[in-house]
């Protein structure tokens, strides 16, 4: 499991990614699953169907539905394909899932299908999109860099109704698919009949029944399709998204210096608005400045052999990292103030010490009263190197910190 996550992290992660629909893209081609009349639960499966004649290593969707609290996907489950697969779990962002399959190298070849899995509640007409489906692969290069071989965008729209007459219904309803996105570069002139792809090359045939039955079917035979690219998201964590614009160059630079990674429960997630907890933070310092030291010893309460024992151990020998009386409480969630206090110590420790300031450059926060005396100098440093920007009208030095936040904090100092 851990090589499993070292390659998600240091390869795949590089192209799945949650992409947004082209503003320009044409709309998707209709489906119509019909519910029976009620409002109790109803479920019913798409199936997926993709072929490639190239070796790759992985397929990624992005499907959005329109109201998640009404329409959820609730699994998906791989039906043919060849090679030793392993499956991203759908993460939902908002409206938005994003999962998938991969190999731990470029095994995947041919044809593969996947059954995804719907339940719909309610009276209300709901729809689901196909926003993206890519093919990637390791570099022959360097197997640690992947790269997108095939992105189609848009393909498919179904919508979902309830039969509200309760007179029964003739199956679900499908019509011929759109005319494709048109290509922007490569070889390819726009899409044909049943589904768009980007730079050209064939849709697929697709349908769409409930409780099984006729798949959408996707066939991708176009091996000079160039690559989609999205500046508005995270070309590495799934949910750094365009909410996170003024986040998002940090996060990655970092992610490139090996400074951040994904979470430990998926390295595909990097919880840009979680808060940052005090051993993390003291991880990326060490990380981001390549700190070291002797050290002799640790703070009591830091788990020998923890991934964050050896980064507290060197922050402390420092006096970087300073506790809570003996105790460092490496779990706790760690303050603004404290942010910018250990920061400030972490400059002056390697040689780069930021311009002494008054503290007379904090009156203009309203919360200025609240900065604890240990942190006024390094509050008033980090706000005149504009490193710490605050709202406005307060800087919250007791506020926590975000991890998009923190790697900010970062990347305005290593820049």
């Amino acid at each position: 499991m851990a090589k499993l996550k070292k390659r998600i992290q240091a390869g795949l992660m590089a192209w799945i990614t949650v992409l947004l629909i082209a503003a320009a893209a044409p709309a998707a081609s209709a489906n119509t699953v019909t519910a029976p009349a009620g409002t109790g639960g109803y479920s019913f499966s798409i199936d997926v169907e993709l072929t490639d004649s190239r070796q790759f290593a992985g397929i990624h969707i992005d499907l959005t539905v329109s109201d998640s609290a009404a329409l959820q996907l609730t699994g998906f489950e791989i039906l043919s394909g060849s090679g030793e697969l392993h499956s991203v779990t759908p993460v939902r962002i908002d409206d938005t899932y994003a999962f998938g399959i991969f190999a731990d190298g470029n095994d995947l070849q041919g044809r593969y299908a996947l059954r995804l899995r719907f339940s719909y509640t309610g009276l209300t007409d709901q729809s689901l999109t196909l926003d993206r489906i890519a093919l990637g692969r390791y570099s022959q290069e360097d197997p640690n860099v992947s790269e997108w071989i095939r992105t189609i965008i848009d393909y498919a729209t179904v919508n979902v109704i309830r039969d509200l007459d309760d007179e029964g219904n003739e199956g679900n309803e499908g019509n011929e698919g759109n005319e494709g996105n048109e290509g922007s570069g490569g070889s390819g002139s726009g899409g044909t009949t049943g589904g768009g792809t980007t730079g050209g090359g064939t849709g697929g045939n697709q349908s769409v029944v409930t409780d099984g039955g006729a798949p959408i079917v996707i066939s991708i035979d176009d091996e000079q399709t160039p690559l989609a690219e999205y500046p508005e998201r995270s070309s590495y964590f799934i949910d750094v998204v365009s909410r996170h614009f003024w986040a998002i160059e940090a996060i990655d630079t970092l992610y490139e210096m090996g400074v951040v990674r994904g979470t430990s429960s998926d390295p595909l997630m990097y919880s840009p608005d979680t808060n940052i907890k005090r051993g993390d933070f003291i991880l990326m310092i060490v990380r981001a400045f390549e700190l070291e030291a002797e050290t002799d010893g640790n703070f009591p309460d830091v788990p020998e052999g923890s991934y964050y024992y050896d980064a507290i151990a060197i922050a402390k020998a420092l006096d970087i990292a300073r506790g809570y009386g003996i105790d460092f409480r490496p779990e706790s969630f760690i303050s603004r103030q404290e942010v910018m206090a250990v920061v400030d110590r972490t400059l002056i420790a390697i040689g780069r010490p930021l311009p002494r300031a008054p503290q007379s450059v904090l009156d203009g926060f309203s919360d200025r009263g609240l900065i604890a005396d240990y942190a006024l100098d390094s509050v008033a440093a980090l706000v005149l190197s504009e490193i710490i920007i605050g709202d406005g009208t307060g800087i919250n030095p007791l506020g926590y910190t975000t991890r998009a936040e923190m790697a900010v904090v970062i990347f305005r100092i290593i820049k």
